[in-house]
């Protein structure tokens, strides 16, 4: 097993079994939810001969599903799981669509009654999907991620709205050789903004 499987089983291992164990507290709440938003600034990288170009990646909508549990109001643990093209400024990425599976631990801090501030990390593994140019272009890029996360809360009755700026390290890259140049791609750093609404069980 490689050493990017072990550490997502590992995160998602952690987040079952503690979602699991909730049941033998007094103090918590499961949770599903729908998340959707947009990135809002993002580059792609390539390398020719050791020469960088930067390329603004296109906003594109972002769509998900997201489950876990909150325990004593402070500690909320998910898995979850998004979905979205890749586009590039005046470059054909209509056919490449990458999904993310994820776990993700937030600290919530209560402002009042109803608002909680929300910040956290997470770790997943993204799967790119699609023709490009190259055949295995798509297998290539796939790869884990790591992000962090902010944002606020308002909850009423048995439900929950929020918007977070979440923050996305991709780690996966591309070499290849073309015409005797050897040419590297990845994706840069990226800043999403997104909303969420929860029902709370």
């Amino acid at each position: 097993m490689s050493k990017k499987f072990k550490i997502l089983f590992f995160g998602a291992l952690t987040s079952a079994a503690f979602i699991a164990n909730a049941e033998e507290n007094t103090d918590y709440q499961y949770f599903v939810g729908f998340d959707a938003g947009t990135n809002i600034s993002g580059k792609q990288e390539i390398t020719l001969d050791g020469s960088k170009h930067k390329f603004d990646i296109d906003n594109s909508p972002i769509v998900g599903l997201r489950g876990g549990v909150t325990y004593n109001n402070t500690h909320q643990f998910s898995l979850g799981i998004d979905y979205r093209s890749i586009d590039r400024e005046k470059f054909d990425y209509s056919d490449t669509e990458v999904a993310t599976i994820y776990t993700r631990y937030d600290y919530l801090l209560p402002l009042t009654n109803n608002i909680s501030w929300n910040i956290g990390g997470k770790v997943g593994y993204e799967e790119f999907f699609g023709d490009w140019q190259f055949d295995d272009f798509n297998h290539e890029m796939s790869d884990m991620v790591l992000g962090a996360q902010t944002g606020l809360n308002y909850k009423f009755d048995q439900w929950s709205i929020g918007a977070e700026l979440n923050y996305l390290h991709h780690t996966g890259e591309y070499e290849y050789e073309d015409s005797g140049v050897q040419q590297n791609v990845q994706f840069g750093d990226e800043l999403m903004l997104m909303a969420n609404v929860k029902y709370h069980l």
